[in-house]
């Protein structure tokens, strides 16, 4: 009897960690790298669902200034995202990029 309860207990905890490491291994696979380029950069970069909506409730990446040749490290859900930026010296914004977040380098002007 204690030992089909241990076989039990062992089996059931390795199922767990094995849940837990791949749930970790899939997070790890939708990362990117966003770069600015010569010139400080505002940017502002949502992540997205399946379908390609924005996510509700963690939707904002990042958002603020990137000095000239700074990298920011991003992490998303799905592997989908969307970005706007506008160079610090000019008003006028490009925006609503779509790209994807796997293992790639997104670079900005």
């Amino acid at each position: 009897m204690k030992t089909i309860l241990w076989t039990t207990l062992t089996l059931a905890a390795f199922s767990i960690l094995s849940m837990m490491m791949s749930s970790v291994a899939a997070a790890n696979e939708y990362t990117c790298t966003i770069r600015s380029g010569r010139q400080d950069v505002y940017v502002v970069v949502t992540d997205m669902d399946r379908d390609g909506n924005p996510m509700r409730r963690r939707g904002e990446l990042f958002q603020g200034v990137m000095k000239a040749g700074e990298s920011q490290k991003l992490k998303s859900t799905f592997g989908k995202l969307r970005y706007s930026y506008r160079l610090y010296n000019q008003s006028r914004s490009q925006g609503r990029i779509a790209s994807d977040c796997r293992g790639n380098t997104i670079q900005l002007p």
